[in-house]
């Protein structure tokens, strides 16, 4: 199920909830889940995202013994505007980057699945090596990332 435990942001469908994402893991616990996705690591600010620094991923901890409730799944938005194709190799490297570190912050809260929102325009997928591309191209991250060491317990 998807949903919303705080309003969103004005004019905005979809954004990380900074001002009350810390009440919604008591907000979580008072409807009955015991998980929730961390919605969003979004481009804008990212590096001022709680999963993204080491205070935040203190407090999250905190929250999570607090409240009972567990963060599973991770809506990276971020990709969205930093795409792993069709840019320049510098750019990638950059996102790869990204993705290789988000892999081991979200591994630290116990976040299993990270959701990666890529798109295409229909015209310019032109075969389907595009997915292979992408598949293989995740997997080598997801490689990576998970060959860093997140803490004992997590």
């Amino acid at each position: 199920m998807q949903g919303r435990l705080s309003p969103p942001p004005l004019g905005r469908l979809q954004a990380f909830p900074w001002k009350s994402w810390e009440e919604e893991f008591r907000h979580a616990r008072a409807c009955g889940f015991n998980t929730i996705e961390w919605l969003l690591f979004e481009a804008d600010g990212y590096e001022q995202n709680p999963i993204w620094t080491d205070s935040g991923l203190e407090k999250i901890h905190r929250l999570i013994a607090s409240s009972g409730v567990q963060v599973r799944t991770l809506c990276a938005d971020y990709f969205m505007t930093h795409p792993f194709f069709r840019v320049l190799e510098n750019d990638r490297a950059v996102t790869v980057a990204v993705l290789n570190n988000l892999i081991v912050q979200a591994a630290k809260v116990g976040i299993v699945i990270i959701l990666l929102p890529v798109w295409w325009p229909a015209k310019e997928i032109t075969s389907a090596l595009h997915g292979f591309s992408l598949h293989s191209f995740c997997l080598q991250s997801c490689q990576r990332g998970c060959q860093q060491r997140a803490p004992p317990g997590f």
